[in-house]
């Protein structure tokens, strides 16, 4: 070995040297951190015992935002705001959560989701249909997707039920599915709010209230509201007894746990 490369060699080790002394300090450092940001998020979350189950038209889109808008504030920490239709009880429990959802009397939801799927929203203009948009052309009332719907031999049967459970834009098949898909087996566990559009704010006060939920609701503002004519069309006495075939569980649903509290029956 030269006496240049004995002298690198002498350095080389120096230099490990020093490093490896530093490498405890680094541990202790990395761990320390690893621990100080591991306790905030477990802080932050184990807070979270409940989370928001959301059934489209329900009222949900504004409780969802209402509840994202208290945690800036430090309010409403025990519920956790969950911003998708894909989210069921049943999951929500597998993931440690004690669910909260609200559930709508199901003529009236479908009513509503009749008209969000034809014309949108009336307050978020990124949600509207378009001139272009024609999946509805000529269905122009709820009685009119119904008389499509019950009958398979209709003309336009398969293409309208392609155009209602197939994604457009801001429509899906969510919005005209059962709410008990997304409650199955676990009422029992589920705190279940019944929608009213007049008492809503005051249905999930008291609710929440009711099984010991620090969360203040003031009057909720009303977000991504279905567009419909300045007078509804009625439902026909055939249309609404499909509709209550249809939605069966959903109408057991409702008149366990909301018929008492309901102020009118749509």
């Amino acid at each position: 070995m030269t006496e240049n490369t004995a002298q690198m060699a002498v350095k080389i080790t120096k230099n490990l040297s020093t490093y490896f002394a530093y490498i405890p300090w680094m541990l202790s450092g990395v761990l320390i951190t690893a621990c100080v940001h591991g306790f905030i998020y477990w802080y932050n979350h184990t807070e979270e015992t409940h989370i928001f189950v959301h059934i489209p038209k329900t009222g949900g889109t504004a409780l969802n935002q209402w509840i994202d808008q208290q945690h800036l504030r430090n309010q409403c920490k025990t519920i956790r705001s969950a911003h998708t239709h894909y989210l069921d009880t049943e999951h929500a429990i597998r993931l440690g959560y004690h669910p909260i959802t609200i559930i709508r009397h199901p003529i009236e939801r479908f009513v509503s989701s009749f008209y969000y799927w034809k014309f949108g929203s009336k307050d978020i203009a990124a949600w509207r249909r378009t001139q272009q948009w024609d999946k509805a052309d000529g269905i122009e009332t709820p009685n009119d997707l119904i008389d499509i719907l019950k009958n398979p031999k209709h003309a336009r049967y398969q293409s309208t039920v392609d155009a209602v459970f197939s994604r457009h834009e801001f429509t899906h098949r969510h919005h005209f599915l059962p709410q008990t898909l997304w409650l199955k087996d676990h009422t029992e566990q589920t705190i279940v709010i019944c929608y009213d559009a007049q008492t809503l704010s005051h249905n999930i006060q008291t609710t929440l209230a009711r099984h010991g939920i620090d969360c203040p609701i003031e009057q909720l503002p009303n977000i991504n509201q279905s567009i419909t004519p300045p007078q509804k069309p009625k439902l026909t006495k055939e249309s609404r007894q499909w509709l209550e075939d249809l939605y069966a569980d959903d109408m057991a649903l409702w008149a366990t746990h909301c018929q008492r509290s309901a102020s009118r029956t749509p």
